[in-house]
């Protein structure tokens, strides 16, 4: 090789070099220049090296350092660090406890069987709204003593009278960075079940060794996912959920009891014998059909209501093709027979076509305090008034007669007479002036209040009976008090001969009677027309 310059030393390569070239070696403890060959520089190195084409290596090779380049070499500590930072999955925990557990921690042998006990009041274990069994494992995460936290299993669940007791669990009482066996930064444990942690996962983050009783053990969550299962008729496969029958729009799915929160639409929904379409929180309505009859049956509160807005809702009878009852808007109600109205609500009250018909002892009744019933015992008819005031029997004519209307018992002409039959025979009739017998009018025990007249000027009126009495107090003198057609009979006491001035009047003989002065003068008195009548009938005495 040519000699060459120190700045051209880097341009050298290995075809460039013999044996004999030489190299100019400095020592610097001598300070001096020495010469040596390549040849002989090789013989001193000998053969005890690592090519850059590759060897093996018979001891270990210590780095001073961490990498900083991609493809500088990297230590064992480096690559346990890298490793530690990763996920590594541990079997699932049932539940995880977030706050504070009041126990007694028992280390065990560092670590191995360590155990949380409760110190608290005894009862069966339970935790984020789970009841445990034994052999559950639980993530304990919120202790407050940080280096009791870790994973555990149930092996006492506890009672009303024993404690429970949580051990660690044999994949996580030893310090191991990602070995699924041991406990190590980077180890991640999913929990199935919990009202606030289900679906959590949790990361165990303290970096480097551990030592068990003694190391801070902590979690951080760092994700939370929903975790689905599968309910009462429902399979969950893989993740696929079924329920047993097709439920697309056009399938005819059938279901058991069901419960809709909300509003269905449905071209059709079939319902077996006895199952119920059932509406309000408290089954308070329910339409179902019992293999004989249908049925629509309200027990809730509150009422029953069929709205439409059409022109009116129908009772229909199918079979023949009738209406059997019909509600119109703004309008009557109708009832009907064979599809023929019977009773239909008006404006004005209710029209019937056709017969009311009431039972025995069921009654017609009208008024707000029953004041008028109609009815029929079994035996008699009644049309009882029980209210103020009169009952009024009106009409232009009435007649009061047999059940086949063919004799008369009474009959009332408006503005003429009331006339009285016996067997269908006139026998009264009431007249202008008074009335007519046909027949003979037998009386027995005829009796009449007597009216006494006082005083001097009294008015004479039959009003007050048709016999009177008076006994003179002096000179007296009467007035008229009669109307046409009325008369009455007048006994008179002159006992001290007062004497009497009659009003007008004309008396049967031309003159008024002269009075007794003992015992009864007896006169009778009428009225026609305009003119008053008198006669003497005689004396008492």
């Amino acid at each position: 090789m040519a000699d060459k310059k120190i700045t051209e030393l880097p341009n050298i390569t290995g075809a460039d070099l013999a044996n004999a070239d030489e190299f100019a070696v400095v020592d610097i403890t001598a300070s001096q220049t020495k010469a040596i060959t390549f040849g002989e520089l090789k013989t001193a190195v000998g053969t005890d090296f690592v090519s850059k084409s590759g060897s093996t290596m018979t001891g270990s090779l210590v780095l001073n350092a961490d990498p900083t380049a991609s493809l500088q070499a990297a230590s064992k500590q480096y690559v346990d660090t890298i490793a530690a930072a990763g996920l590594h999955y541990h079997d699932p925990c049932r539940v995880e406890s977030s706050s504070n557990l009041t126990v007694t921690y028992n280390n065990g042998t560092a670590g191995v069987g360590a155990t949380l006990t409760n110190n608290s009041t005894q009862v069966a274990l339970a935790l984020d709204g789970v009841t445990l069994s034994s052999s559950n494992r639980v993530l304990v995460k919120g202790q407050t003593a940080q280096a009791q936290n870790g994973v555990y299993t149930v092996t006492n669940t506890g009672s009303g009278s024993t404690n429970w007791v949580l051990t660690r669990a044999t994949d996580a009482d030893s310090y191991g960075p990602s070995d699924p066996d041991s406990f190590g930064q980077g180890d991640a444990f999913f929990v199935e079940e919990g009202n606030t942690g289900a679906g959590n996962l949790d990361v165990m983050n303290t970096v480097g060794v551990i030592t068990f009783g003694t190391t801070a053990i902590v979690f951080v969550n760092v994700s939370a996912s929903a975790v689905y299962s599968a309910g009462t008729g429902v399979t969950l496969t893989g993740t696929q959920f079924s329920i047993g029958q097709a439920v697309a729009t056009t399938s005819t799915p059938t279901f058991g009891d069901t419960t809709i929160n909300g509003t269905v639409t449905a071209d059709a929904a079939n319902f077996g014998d006895n199952n119920k379409a059932i509406f309000g929180t408290g089954s308070d309505l329910e339409i179902f059909h019992n293999g004989s009859n249908s049925y629509v049956t309200d027990s809730g509160q509150g009422k029953l209501i069929l709205s439409t807005n059409g022109t009116a809702v129908d009772v229909y009878d199918n079979t023949n093709g009738h209406t059997m009852a019909r509600f119109t808007n703004n309008a009557g109600v109708s009832l009907a027979y064979q599809g023929d109205t019977k009773i239909e609500t008006t404006s004005t009250g209710v029209d019937v076509t056709g017969n009311a018909n009431f039972a025995d002892n069921g009654k017609a009744i009208f008024g707000a305090g029953s004041d008028l019933e109609i009815y029929h015992d079994g035996l008699n008819s009644y049309i009882k008034d029980a209210g103020t005031g009169n009952l009024w029997v009106g009409g232009a004519n009435i007649g009061l007669g047999n059940p086949t209307a063919s004799e008369y018992f009474v009959e009332c002409i408006n503005n003429g007479a009331v006339t009285l039959y016996y067997d269908n025979s006139e026998k009264l009739a009431t007249t202008a002036t008074g009335i007519d017998v046909n027949g003979t009018a037998s009386v027995t025990n005829l009796s009449e209040t007597v009216f006494t007249v006082t005083g001097t000027t009294p008015a004479l009126d039959p009003a007050n009976g048709g016999i009177q009495t008076w006994t003179l107090s002096g000179a007296s003198t009467p007035t008229d008090g009669f109307d046409a057609g009325e008369s009455m009979t007048l006994m008179i006491d002159d006992g001290s001969a007062n004497g009497i001035t009659w009003p007008t009047m004309k008396w049967a003989g031309g003159s008024a009677p002269t009075l007794a002065t003992t015992d009864y003068s007896v006169v009778v008195l009428w009225k026609v027309g305009t003119t008053l009548y008198g006669a003497s009938v005689g004396d008492m005495s």
